[in-house]
């Protein structure tokens, strides 16, 4: 009885002491009766992060919440390698497990279960399933679990199940009680068991502009990622804001042109930033950004801006496509 109480308190201190850790140093807002059991890496991107009450968080490599993000109560989260990204919320009872990233302004629903893992049960099936899964732990069968990917602004219904592999393209609606085996399309609607497309909330690949204006609201969706467009944004400033060290543009470059070009608008200075596509490099000195391109079908855009941090706020005016 003497050893239960001194394990007691030894676990009870360090739970205190993690406790106020992360609520004072990180200033995030921790709910009563929260667990952490930290065996890997916590990362937190800033000081405006909630995780509500009897939530239970394993980490058993690496989770990455990013600003804003908010936890609801009795969530459950296991992570080999789970991030969520900016403004994104996970409501009460929902379950995330494994291998995951969630993008931005995504809205999860209650009692949603998201899992990267597997259960193996063919490979040797004169085996049990549960000595299936202890072979390929040890390595002995080929593994079978695959990330999960939701991109930003998706909204997933409550009670429903994304197993491993999928990915939920942006934009995308999946109905409540679905259950998701295979991708999503970006701006879809999908609903059922398994969920298939029910209708769209626009039609994105016929509608890919050719030109993108950070301040036209109907080119939003193709600033694809890493952008923060949100009304409270861009009512102040007037276009898409970079917030990410990565971000993807779509774009149709329908006449098949050279170079692909960011026309940018920032507040502060920013002298210092590269840009980065393709493995170009580009020291930022003016508002114009060019890049050579070397796949001239290519409609998805992918770009780095090495040294973003907080304090910059960059703008992007417009995208468009050169011959010189």
């Amino acid at each position: 009885m003497q050893l239960l109480k001194k394990i007691f308190r030894l676990i009870t201190k360090q739970s205190i002491l993690k406790y106020l850790y992360l609520k004072y140093k990180y200033q995030i807002n921790i709910g009563e009766n929260v667990t952490i059991n930290n065996n890997g890496s916590l990362y937190l991107e800033s000081r405006e992060i909630t995780i509500s009450d009897y939530s239970d968080i394993i980490i058993n490599k690496l989770l990455e919440l990013k600003s804003k993000v908010w936890i609801g109560k009795y969530v459950e989260i296991g992570a080999d390698h789970i991030v969520v990204n900016y403004n994104t919320s996970v409501q009460n009872y929902s379950i995330l497990l494994g291998h995951i990233e969630i993008g931005a302004n995504c809205l999860i629903g209650q009692n949603v279960y998201i899992s990267s893992g597997y259960h193996y049960f063919k490979e040797k099936p004169f085996l049990l399933i549960r000595d299936q899964d202890m072979l390929a732990r040890a390595n002995e069968l080929k593994q079978s679990i695959k990330k999960i990917i939701i991109e930003d602004d998706v909204w997933i219904g409550k009670n429903s199940v994304i197993v491993n592999g999928v990915t939920v393209g942006k934009g995308a609606i999946i109905g409540a009680n679905s259950f998701v085996n295979k991708d999503v399309l970006p701006y879809t609607v999908v609903a059922g068991s398994p969920a298939k497309i029910i209708s769209k909330r626009l039609d994105f690949e016929s509608l890919m502009p050719s030109i993108l204006y950070g301040n036209n609201e109907q080119h939003f969706p193709y600033f694809y990622e890493g952008f923060d467009y949100s009304l409270h944004v861009f009512n102040i400033n007037k276009y898409v804001k970079i917030i990410n060290k990565k971000f993807i543009l779509v774009a149709h470059n329908q006449l098949l042109m050279n170079y692909i070009n960011l026309e940018l608008y920032y507040i502060n200075n920013i002298n210092n930033l590269i840009f980065e596509f393709n493995n170009q490099k580009v020291n930022i000195a003016n508002f114009n950004v060019k890049f050579k391109l070397f796949d001239l079908m290519q409609n998805k855009f992918i770009f780095s801006v090495l040294n973003l941090d907080t304090k910059n706020e960059i703008f992007l005016k417009q995208v468009y496509f050169s011959n010189d």
